[in-house]
C-alpha cells in the first residue's frame, strides 16, 4: 500500500490564512480520489481538533506530537530534531511538506517533499524583517539541496526557484492552487447595491493586498484620467477590497488628493459571497499587480465568469491561460483607460479544471510514488 506522512503542524490552530486553505483542499481532494493509500498526518496537540474529522476515512490517521504548532520557532525546533525519528518509529519513509520548512539535517531513511509557494523576500524584502529574509533564504537553499523533490504553484515559481537555486534544477514541479467559489445568492448583490450605490455592470472591481508590487496607483491614475477627460463609455467606479499589507493610507490619501474620493470606494474586507457577487457583477475586474506567484482573485474571478484585465507580469498570464484582456505597460494609465473601453469578457474559454481540489490531489499523488 501506497503510505506517506503529511506534516501539519505548521497550519496552526486555526485556517484562516492562504497555506490553511491551501492545505485545506489538498486533503479534501486527496480524500475524494479513489485510490488505495495511507495517508499520516503529523499534528500537535494544539491543532489535531482541526483535522481529527479526516479519520472518518479508514485511510487517515492522526500522529500526534507534542510539537507547539502555536510557536513558530519551537515548531521549527521541534521539526528539526523530532520530526525523522517520529517518522522513522511509524515506519514512515516519505513526508509531504505542503510549505518550505523541512529538517535541514536529514536521514536516509525519510524522504522530505517540500513546497515552495514564491520567493517574494527575493523580489520585495522589504515586506520583511532582515531576519525574516535570511531565515527564508536559507530554508530555500537547504530545500533546493535536501528535499527529493519541490512542488510550487506556477511555471513562473518554478523558473524563479530554479535560477537562484542551481541545486533545485530537475526536482521542482508545477501544481496548480486550488480554487473554490461558487455564485453568489441574487440577494447578497442586491445587499451590496444598497450599500455602496452600484448598479449591475455599473461599476469596476478589485481585490488585493494593499502593498507596492499590487500596482494600485496606477488604478487610481487611470480613473483621473478617465474622469479629466470625460470619459462617458465606461464606469468611473471602482471598489477596492482589501485591507492589509501596509499601503492603505497611502491609497486613500492619492485617492482624496486627486479628487475621487467619490469614484473610487475602498471596502476594507468582504466576506467571501460578498466578494463573489462583487466578481459577478462587475463591468469588469481589475488586477495591476506586477509580482504573483499565482494570482488567485484573477482565477477566482474568470472561474464566475467576470472579464478581467490584468497584466503580463510574473505569473498573471499564465495562470489566466491568455484569456483575459492585458496592457502591455502595467504602470501605464493611458494603456488601462484604453484596455477598460476596449476589454472584452473570454471567461467562456476559460479551463477551470486545472484549478480544482480533487486535479491537484491527484497530481499530488503521481509525484509522491511516481
Amino acid at each position: 500500500m501506497k503510505q506517506f506522512a503529511i506534516d501539519l503542524t505548521g497550519v496552526g490552530t486555526k485556517v484562516e490564512s492562504g497555506l490553511g486553505y491551501y492545505v485545506q483542499n489538498m486533503l479534501e481532494g486527496l480524500l475524494s480520489l479513489n485510490c488505495d493509500y495511507r495517508m499520516v498526518m503529523v499534528v500537535g496537540k494544539a491543532n489535531a481538533a482541526l483535522f481529527q474529522k479526516y479519520t472518518e476515512d479508514d485511510r487517515v490517521v492522526l500522529m500526534e506530537t507534542d510539537c507547539d504548532v502555536t510557536s513558530k520557532m519551537k515548531r521549527v525546533l521541534w521539526i528539526n530534531r523530532f520530526l525523522s525519528s517520529k517518522l522513522m518509529e511509524a515506519g514512515i519513509s516519505l513526508c509531504l511538506e505542503p510549505y518550505y520548512c523541512m529538517p535541514v539535517f536529514l536521514t536516509k531513511k525519510v524522504r522530505y517533499v517540500t513546497t515552495i509557494h514564491d520567493l517574494l523576500a527575493w523580489h520585495y524584502p522589504e515586506f520583511l524583517s532582515w531576519k525574516q529574509n535570511i531565515w527564508l533564504r536559507f530554508m530555500w537553499w537547504a530545500a533546493s539541496i535536501k528535499a527529493s523533490k519541490i512542488l510550487t504553484v506556477s511555471n513562473f515559481c518554478k523558473k524563479d526557484i530554479e535560477s537562484r537555486y542551481k541545486a533545485a534544477r530537475g526536482k521542482v514541479s508545477t501544481l496548480y492552487v486550488t480554487t473554490q467559489v461558487s455564485s453568489a445568492p441574487e440577494s447578497i448583490f442586491q445587499e451590496l447595491q444598497a450599500k455602496y450605490g452600484i448598479e449591475d455592470q455599473g461599476y469596476y472591481y478589485t481585490v488585493s493586498k494593499l502593498r507596492r508590487n499590487k500596482n494600485l496607483e496606477v488604478l487610481v491614475k487611470a480613473f483621473q484620467k478617465a474622469k479629466e477627460n470625460h470619459v462617458s463609455s465606461i464606469p468611473l467606479r471602482l471598489l477596492v477590497s482589501g485591507n492589509n499589507g501596509g499601503d492603505a493610507e497611502k491609497l486613500k490619501k492619492m485617492i482624496d488628493e486627486l479628487g475621487l474620493s467619490e469614484n473610487i470606494l475602498m471596502t476594507g474586507f468582504v466576506s467571501d459571497e460578498e466578494r463573489n457577487a462583487l466578481y459577478q457583477h462587475a463591468k469588469a475586474f481589475l488586477f495591476p499587480s506586477i509580482f504573483e506567484g499565482f494570482g488567485m482573485p484573477v482565477v477566482e474571478a474568470m472561474a464566475l465568469g467576470s472579464c478581467v484585465i490584468t497584466t503580463k507580469c510574473a505569473s498573471l498570464f499564465e495562470v489566466t491561460q491568455g484569456k483575459a484582456n492585458y496592457v502591455e505597460d502595467p504602470h501605464s494609465a493611458e494603456e488601462w483607460v484604453e484596455c477598460m473601453i476596449n476589454a472584452q469578457n473570454r471567461s467562456s474559454e476559460f479551463d477551470y479544471s486545472v484549478y480544482t481540489k480533487e486535479h491537484l490531489a491527484q497530481q499530488v499523488i503521481d509525484l509522491l510514488f511516481e
